[in-house]
This record gives structure tokens, sequence and C-alpha cells, in this order.
């Protein structure tokens, strides 16, 4: 069975990166974690 968490730390997010770099093509590494990480303090 599979098991979903959050990406909480910097190495899960960045382990995200390559299925969201097929969503979304024009983002970078650096600029997808620094998205993420202010999306996490905006409470998203």
């Amino acid at each position: 069975m599979t098991k979903i968490i959050l990406a909480t730390t910097d190495e899960i997010i960045l382990d995200c990166f390559p299925v969201m770099s097929q969503l979304r093509p024009h983002l970078s590494k650096d600029k997808f974690h620094t998205q993420v990480k202010l999306q996490m303090q905006s409470g998203f």
C-alpha cells in the first residue's frame, strides 16, 4: 500500500521535483524549492 506523507524537509521537497517538473517545466529545482518553502510559510 502506498503511504502519502507531507513533504516538510528540504530533502523530501526536492525528491518531489522530478514529478513537479513534468507538470511545471518552467520551474528550476531552486525556484521550485523556494516556492514550496514560501507557500509553507503562508499556510499552504
